[in-house]
């Protein structure tokens, strides 16, 4: 997400106050928007290379300059701030970086950075309730047309009417008729869940949690708390050779099950299957052990059993002697 910093001279003649125009190819100009609309613009990739801006009523400037002006300013995902708390994490780490925030109740604004890839967290007493990402085919237009909710025509046609709706694009599909108000709804909640489990795939990257911070954004919070999440994160995106590998050093160690003082099992959203191993987890003997007894349950693959125990591990219910 842009975080601009405001300008304090005259150098960009801009200011959180500025009133933006967006002049098309075509000749056609919107009515003043402001800056929380130009950046909502910018991040939908909604201004063409032949667009031009004029701020306050000055001189009309191709958009790619007006973009990075704007971005220059503050480049993205927070640059000024200062994090509460920061590290690396690696692929297994990411569901350990969730629980930790989420068992805690945080509420603040989560970082994440892989190279070019970069996304936020934004919780709420424990909950992650929306994601920004600036992977092009993240954005909620892309996301659409993906699904075959709209085609290439029909984004099209909405990000060159997005000023018109103070850089909206749910409010510019609503006035279009493109989509119902049902199906917006929810296709709004599963983007955002969809741009969170992808975070699972990562092999690793840098993280930074600013507390106390919240979205501007007008959002539709995640239905689904982080601890079902996390379960289907696993589920969905880990290879089981990572998890293999993350149990390698303790294949002949006594398993532990441990009474978790915070959360109970059936927070989890275990399906039958995951139930069924767990309850045939015991405490005491070696993984190696009970590995040969979980792969002879009817019905049961290697990678449910890895997945499991993984996610167990991760949230505190199991450990090792």
């Amino acid at each position: 997400t842009l975080r601009p910093r405001f300008p304090s001279g005259p150098r960009n003649a801009w200011s959180r106050d500025s009133a933006f125009r967006v002049r098309r190819r075509s000749g056609q100009t919107t009515e003043p928007i402001a800056l929380t609309a130009i950046i909502r613009l910018i991040e939908q990739d909604a201004l063409e290379r032949d667009d031009e801006v004029s701020i306050d009523g000055g001189t009309w400037r191709p958009a790619p300059e007006v973009t990075a002006m704007l971005q220059g300013e503050a480049p993205a995902l927070g640059a000024g701030a200062r994090p509460d708390f920061q590290g690396r994490f690696t692929q297994v780490d990411f569901p350990r970086l969730l629980y930790r925030y989420a068992i805690t109740r945080a509420t603040g604004r989560m970082r994440l950075i892989d190279g070019a890839r970069q996304k936020e967290i934004f919780w709420r007493t424990g909950r992650p309730e929306y994601v920004t990402s600036t992977q092009k085919h993240e954005l909620l237009g892309e996301y659409l047309v993906a699904r075959r909710y709209l085609t290439r025509t029909q984004l099209n046609q909405v990000l060159g009417m997005l000023a018109d709706f103070d850089g909206r694009l749910g409010d510019t599909l609503l006035h279009l008729k493109l989509i119902s108000a049902a199906d917006l709804f929810s296709v709004l909640g599963s983007h955002v869940k969809e741009k969170l489990l992808d975070l699972f795939s990562w092999s690793g990257g840098d993280y930074a949690f600013f507390g106390g911070e919240h979205t501007s954004t007008q959002i539709v919070p995640l239905e689904l708390g982080a601890w079902p999440l996390i379960n289907e994160g696993v589920v969905r995106q880990m290879p089981l050779a990572v998890l293999q590998q993350h149990f390698e050093p303790w294949y002949f160690r006594p398993v532990l099950r441990k009474r978790h003082r915070l959360l109970e099992a059936a927070q989890l959203d275990l399906t039958p299957r995951q139930l069924q191993i767990w309850n045939a987890v015991t405490h005491g003997p070696a993984l190696d052990r009970q590995l040969g007894r979980l792969l002879a349950i009817p019905g049961v693959r290697e990678a449910d059993i890895y997945q499991v125990l993984f996610l167990m591990e991760r949230l505190d219910f199991m450990g090792f002697e």
